[in-house]
């Protein structure tokens, strides 16, 4: 005889009921340990779809349990070595695409999203640790090449779409304010630099030979983010640290005449001197110019 419908169990009776199934899991010779079983409850599960007021009940019931630590370590290691069957992965994602497209889901109610969002600013508040908890998370993970393409082929379908939130004037000034904040600290600038591999172009190769031959070890490239100028990073420095040379190439600082860099340069204490590429062409001319930029003569 099942239990009377309606009827709520006590808690003693949850109790006791939990015990009991716990002693029969663990016993090897019980049902609930037999293949058949198994195989049973998995067929009974598979492709079972709760509705939305199940949902809700589940999470009322567990928002103010707390997990003991044995119990949070007895889930991470029932969950190490199992392997997800085939299309595992792209039935969660279809299924979580068709819960944030429903109007009516939870996930596109306002609580839930400026709770979402309170945790999002939370997390990245105490960015170190988040770092250091994603990094630890994901430095095993690695994409297979079909994931790589799909996150390829994703973002720039993204960029290239027009009506895209990555196309927006509001997104892009935010993006621009973001990647200004980055430069300013020099470790990043560094990282960047490591990755990338910087080295002198031929133009700052030539450049650099006319300082050496006007003036021997005076300058020295720091075109590599060696040197960080309030979040600015200049090609060239001389030894008293008083002096810059920046190299502009026509086709990247077309309609730039550089004065803005020399004014964020200057509030920094800093002397600056604008060398075009095609300047290079005639070096008798670009040695008498830098001269006179060295002595303070112009």
């Amino acid at each position: 005889m099942g239990w009377p419908k309606g009827k709520k169990h006590s808690n003693d009776s949850i109790r006791k009921r939990s015990e009991s199934l716990k002693r029969k899991h663990k016993d090897p010779l019980s049902k609930y340990n037999s293949q058949s079983y198994k195989e049973k409850l998995s067929k009974a599960l598979t492709n079972r779809t709760l509705s939305l007021e199940h949902i809700k009940n589940m999470k009322e019931s567990l928002k103010n349990k707390k997990l003991s630590e044995e119990h949070k370590r007895n889930i991470s290691k029932s969950g190490k070595g199992k392997k997800k069957s085939d299309g595992f992965g792209d039935k969660v994602s279809i299924r979580i695409k068709e819960i944030w497209k429903d109007p009516s889901s939870i996930y596109n109610s306002e609580p839930f999203r400026r709770k979402l969002s309170e945790n999002l600013k939370r997390m990245h508040k105490d960015c170190e640790k988040f770092k250091k908890s994603l990094c630890e998370r994901t430095v095993y993970l690695k994409h297979t090449k079909e994931t790589k393409d799909k996150i390829s082929k994703g973002l720039k379908g993204a960029w290239s779409n027009k009506d895209s939130s990555f196309n927006s004037k509001e997104y892009r000034k935010k993006l621009c304010i973001v990647n200004s904040k980055k430069w300013l600290d020099e470790d990043y600038a560094r990282k960047v630099a490591l990755g990338l591999k910087l080295q002198p172009n031929k133009y700052e190769k030539q450049l650099q030979k006319v300082l050496d031959d006007l003036f021997l070890e005076e300058y020295r490239y720091v075109g590599d983010f060696k040197l960080c100028v309030g979040g600015k990073y200049p090609d060239f420095v001389n030894t008293d640290g008083t002096k810059l040379i920046e190299l502009y190439g026509e086709y990247w600082h077309l309609g730039d005449d550089g004065v803005k860099r020399i004014n964020h340069f200057k509030k920094y204490g800093y002397d600056t001197l604008i060398v075009w590429a095609s300047e290079l062409r005639n070096k008798e001319s670009l040695k008498s110019k830098i001269k006179q930029f060295h002595f303070g003569q112009m």
